[in-house]
């Protein structure tokens, strides 16, 4: 998955996460939107950051 990808993902999940809040009578945002927010996020910089040190370690690979 690229970054473009993760990111794509990520607001897929924060979309979903907060869709309720589009509603004038909406529930109020819970403790659990707060948790699928924070696991959403977490995971976007997981993969962001495992891409770029396989970026990284192909470059590395490359100049030797």
């Amino acid at each position: 998955m690229t970054n473009y990808e993760a990111l794509l993902t990520l607001i897929g999940d924060v979309n979903n996460t907060f869709a309720h809040v589009e509603e004038e009578d909406s529930a109020a945002i819970c403790d659990g939107d707060m948790q699928l927010l924070d696991k959403a996020v977490k995971n976007f910089k997981l993969k962001v950051w495992d891409n770029q040190t396989k970026q990284n370690q192909k470059r590395f690979v490359e100049e030797l």
